[in-house]
């Protein structure tokens, strides 16, 4: 009927990080578990940080954007303009930076 993945089918949706996979449909989203009675239904087949961001309760909205260079940039919207830096591993971080961490 159109509302259901089949079997070896390919979705895109959001990993809840509950077991859930949230999938956009017609509007609004359906939930599929990753395990059927502690077996493996889902596969991740690739992982996409790049895009529009939102995080719950913040008003100002971030994105994931690449770099001509190929780098990761992280850039949030705050009072009508974008702010913006660049993700590196720790491992290249230098000494002196700004870090904002949780």
């Amino acid at each position: 009927n159109g509302n259901n993945a089949c079997w070896g089918s390919t979705v895109v949706g959001l990993d809840e990080g509950d077991g859930w996979l949230r999938v956009p449909l017609e509007g609004s989203s359906r939930l599929l578990p990753f395990k059927l009675d502690g077996t493996w239904v889902l596969l991740c087949l690739e992982t996409q940080i790049i895009g529009l961001w939102w995080i719950e309760d913040c008003t100002n909205q971030f994105r994931i954007t690449k770099t001509p260079r190929g780098q990761l940039r992280f850039d949030w919207w705050v009072e009508g303009d974008w702010l913006f830096c660049t993700l590196r591993p720790q491992s290249q971080w230098l000494e002196g930076e700004l870090v904002i961490a949780e």
